[in-house]
């Protein structure tokens, strides 16, 4: 949600085909706006590209709300968390996520805990469990990531319980011999930069 007045899109083209497309609202849209917008956008996106055949993804629910009369080859959802647990959550969410469950032909979760307490909801249910790709993630070009937090996580993956949904957070039961300055040079690699480290 953003301070316009209209509602904009901006299409990035990756070096590797991907296209990054991020829709902007004006923060000052209804909730009944916002998701006309949204499938205004969708649809016309859909048009403008050619899209004749594609695959829905969905990381919440919510998105149900502007894409349901979309008619893709398969629609996959990637249950990472439980989001209606989420502090200020959508009460709606419950309810659409059933929706989203009846209408998916792949249902993945973040982790096993996940898994095993939706696996009844869905014939075609499976964990991913979340990681990092210590190659990508290590590349030259941001923030440098230290070879001993590495190997911490590589050798020692109880000391450290991390996951890197996004960049988003990092969790841990025991921080050991890993230090504060080095946890903070780790989460400046994703969008979590400056976020409160909890100790």
């Amino acid at each position: 949600m953003e301070d316009i007045e209209a509602p904009q899109v901006t299409i990035e083209r990756q070096d590797c085909g991907v296209q990054v497309v991020v829709p902007r609202l004006p923060r000052h849209f209804s909730e009944v706006a916002r998701q006309a917008a949204q499938r205004a956008t969708l649809d016309g996106l859909i048009v403008s590209q050619g899209v004749s055949e594609f695959v829905l993804w969905y990381y919440t629910p919510q998105a149900v709300k502007f894409s349901d009369h979309l008619k893709p080859v398969a629609i996959v959802y990637d249950c990472m968390d439980e989001l209606s647990a989420f502090k200020n959550a959508s009460s709606e969410l419950p309810a659409l996520e059933r929706v989203l469950m009846r209408r998916a032909d792949l249902v993945l979760t973040g982790g096993h805990s996940l898994y095993e307490a939706k696996k009844a909801q869905h014939a075609n249910i499976h964990p991913i469990p979340s990681s990092v790709d210590l190659e990508h993630s290590c590349r030259p070009g941001g923030v440098p990531l230290s070879q001993p937090i590495a190997r911490e996580v590589v050798i020692e993956p109880n000391n450290l319980r991390w996951r890197w949904l996004i960049g988003q957070r990092l969790e841990f039961r025991d921080r050991g011999a890993v230090g504060h300055q080095e946890l903070t040079q780790w989460m400046a690699r994703g969008d979590a930069a400056g976020q409160q480290i909890p100790r």
